[in-house]
């Protein structure tokens, strides 16, 4: 029989089988790390759309809030829940509450800042000055006032964990009788 004769080659081998072993081993802890990364990334990508799902809802209770004018000409109710359906299940997804609307400030209408062939503004004309409305002439103080009001809305959804709370300012025109609460 022959003596085989090991040399450099055969040594070699288990080199590449160390080497390889590594190899293997730094592409799993990337691939490992990629996973978790894109985890969180979906993660806050689903945060956002809740976010952005409870500032619809909040928008979509004052809209409700300041579409009746009784809200701003006595005192407003003390809270509001509106619900939101985005999927049209029949089942609301968030309840937003509009709370009471605070009145900042309230400023005279100028005479000058009415239309007087508008049918509202008109009834803003003060006539005691002249007696009856006379044509073109206008009074020097008016009956109305604009109002600036803040209306707020408050999210807190306990699913998913979206808190949000939306302020609005709106301008609101009212007779000079009435007051800020």
């Amino acid at each position: 029989m022959k003596a085989v004769k090991l040399g450099k080659a055969g040594r070699e081998c288990g080199a590449v089988l160390v080497v390889m072993l590594v190899i293997i081993g730094v592409l799993t802890v990337i691939v490992a790390t990629l996973v978790a990364t894109s985890n969180v990334n979906f993660r806050i990508a689903g945060n956002q759309q809740y976010r952005y799902e409870a500032k619809l809802a909040a928008q979509h209770a004052i809209e409700a809030f300041i579409s009746s004018a009784a809200n701003f000409t006595s005192a407003p109710p003390t809270s509001s829940p509106v619900g939101l359906d985005l999927d049209g299940d029949g089942t609301n997804e968030y309840t937003a509450t509009a709370v009471a609307s605070v009145c900042l400030s309230t400023v005279r209408v100028k005479p000058a800042e009415l239309n007087v062939t508008n049918a509202a503004d008109r009834a803003c004309i003060n006539s005691q000055y002249f007696g009856p409305w006379i044509e073109g002439i206008l009074p020097p103080e008016s009956n109305c006032q604009n109002m600036v009001w803040d209306v707020s809305s408050t999210v807190n959804d306990a699913t998913t964990g979206a808190q949000v709370e939306l302020h609005q300012g709106i301008a609101q025109r009212a007779k000079i009788d009435v007051s800020c609460p």
